[in-house]
């Protein structure tokens, strides 16, 4: 059998475990404490797999949560980082006496054991990316975070999506980036969206009336506003300049920040040392269920791609 008949075969396969009754072990390093986009997407597709007949165990770090979703086995695993995580898991699958049909991952850095080990037991595995290092790595600014991605942008990242039978994006652009990069057949990559509902963040008919609810005061004002997570990567220190900027051509203009990550405190900082720091309002956390109505709130909603 060739490369391409056989290849087509492992992704049959891996497509075909996620549609029929198959054990399946979805493992995701992400704290689900936090109420986040990515806690709820991890959830959704949970929740999915599970009901489609599909047995799915979960292995997670250890945090505050105690069940992701009912029905579903949990393998919480005392991890203090990813390296320590990827070795964990591995072990715990293998001494799982029922068959893994397949490994489904959500794509962390330092992941290969587990990877390794699927590959060595002949079993199909999907990585999930959700975002691209390559674009992510230059905004980074602990030095030993940056260190590990730069590691892993050179070493582990390549390795891992060659041996993954299915890659799955969640733009088509970041699997023709690596596709192109790597030299992997495109094949490997499918563009599956990661979950978000356009129908939850229609602008609002009466923004008048939510903006009261919500505090977004004045309420005739041009709202432009951020809800998501603040990471370096985000950007936010940008937007907080370039509205600082666009605020001294208008005064009608007023700016909200909502989401939680490493960068809050950076972020509430800067905007209590803005000069434009009356113009922005600032929640955090803010919760899943109300970015909506935030969202649907503004005028204008702002999410930066590239530091340019």
């Amino acid at each position: 059998m060739d490369y391409h008949s056989n290849y087509l075969t492992q992704r049959d396969t891996a497509v075909n475990s996620c549609v029929a009754k198959y054990n399946i072990a979805y493992i995701a390093y992400y704290d689900l404490s936090r109420n986040t986009a990515a806690t709820e997407h991890i959830s959704r597709v949970i929740e999915e797999l599970s009901s489609r007949g599909n047995n799915v165990r979960i292995f997670r770090p250890e945090c505050s949560v105690k069940s992701i979703a009912a029905g579903i086995d949990e393998f919480i695993l005392p991890a203090e980082n990813a390296a320590a995580f990827d070795k964990l898991v591995s072990r715990a699958i293998d001494k799982i006496q029922q068959k893994i049909d397949i490994i489904y991952v959500r794509d962390f850095m330092c992941l290969s054991q587990v990877v390794n080990w699927a590959k060595r037991k002949n079993i199909p595995i999907i990585i999930e990316h959700n975002g691209l290092y390559h674009a992510e790595v230059p905004l980074i600014h602990n030095w030993k975070s940056k260190i590990l991605f730069l590691y892993e942008k050179v070493s582990t990242l390549r390795k891992r999506i060659g041996l993954a039978d299915i890659n799955i994006v969640v733009t088509p652009a970041i699997g023709e980036f690596y596709a192109l990069k790597y030299g992997i057949p495109r094949e490997k990559f499918i563009h599956i969206p990661n979950g978000v509902d356009i129908e939850r963040f229609k602008p609002a008919r009466d923004k008048t009336a939510l903006r009261e609810k919500l505090g977004l005061l004045p309420t005739d004002a041009l709202w432009m506003g951020y809800a998501g997570s603040m990471y370096p990567w985000h950007m936010l220190d940008n937007f907080i300049e370039g509205f600082e900027l666009f605020s001294q051509e208008r005064d009608d203009v007023r700016l909200f920040i909502g989401g939680d990550g490493d960068e809050r405190a950076k972020i509430e900082q800067l905007v209590v040392n803005s000069p434009a720091a009356s113009k922005i309002m600032v929640k955090s956390p803010l919760k899943i269920t109300e970015s909506a109505e935030y969202i649907a709130a503004f005028d204008l909603g702002i999410a930066l791609m590239n530091p340019r």
